[in-house]
């Protein structure tokens, strides 16, 4: 008879297998014969993931918790990003870790996700003063991404996301979003500026009214 094991050994006794079914074969010339045999390890580590926390913001860490019991302690950890700690702090992704006693016995903690909401981002929308000391500018905030709901905080004390009568300026705003993640942007409302006030600076356009050519003239040295 001959026997021939699944890890290739020719023995008739096999050692330090894996936890796991080993499968050998037996053959006399004419017959064969396959089977296997569960090997079992009572006193193998195992693991617990006890909580997941996700990232609050986008591109921040969150954390994997886990607790190992039974096997010989100390136990050794390596995640698939190769940190060492019980506990994992990582970016968002798919993590798995491999725990080993001090006996070398093996348990694998199961594939787990760290997930992160999408990038916070806003625009503002601004109109101009539509005439001389109109005071009629505007600002308004497009937000997307984070987490909803939105807060507003205005350099002029404002608190909503569109803010009106501004005079000519810069304006900035902060958009915080459920989870605290925050963005600062900052606009520009522009003055209006026509004839008569190019005549306060000392300037002349004419002809008046434009025909085919404009021309500007300074009756200053300095505007």
């Amino acid at each position: 008879y001959s026997v021939t094991w699944g890890n290739a050994s020719t023995n008739t006794t096999c050692v330090n297998l894996p936890v796991g079914y080993a499968t050998y074969t037996i053959t006399n010339g004419t017959c064969t014969f396959v089977d296997s045999v569960l090997i079992e390890n009572p006193n193998a580590p195992s693991m617990n993931i006890d909580n997941i926390v996700d990232a609050l913001c986008n591109g921040q860490t969150g954390e994997i918790n886990i607790t190992i019991s039974g096997g010989t302690a100390p136990y050794t950890i390596l995640w698939s990003d190769n940190s060492t700690n019980e506990d994992l702090v990582a970016s968002a992704g798919t993590y798995t870790a491999v725990i080993t006693d001090a006996a070398n016995c093996v348990a694998n903690v199961t594939s787990s996700t760290i997930t992160e909401p999408s990038a916070l981002s806003a625009t503002i929308n601004t109109t101009d003063e539509t005439c001389p000391l109109c005071v009629d500018g505007t600002a308004a905030v497009v937000v997307s991404g984070g987490t909803p709901n939105y807060t507003y905080s205005w350099s002029n004390a404002a608190t909503t996301d569109s803010i009106g009568g501004l005079a000519p300026g810069t304006y900035t705003v902060t958009v915080t979003d459920a989870n605290g993640c925050s963005v600062n942007l900052n606009s520009t409302v522009n003055m209006f500026v026509g004839l008569d006030e190019l005549a306060n600076f000392g300037l002349e356009v004419y002809p008046n009214p434009v025909v085919d050519f404009i021309t500007v003239s300074s009756k200053k040295d300095m505007i």
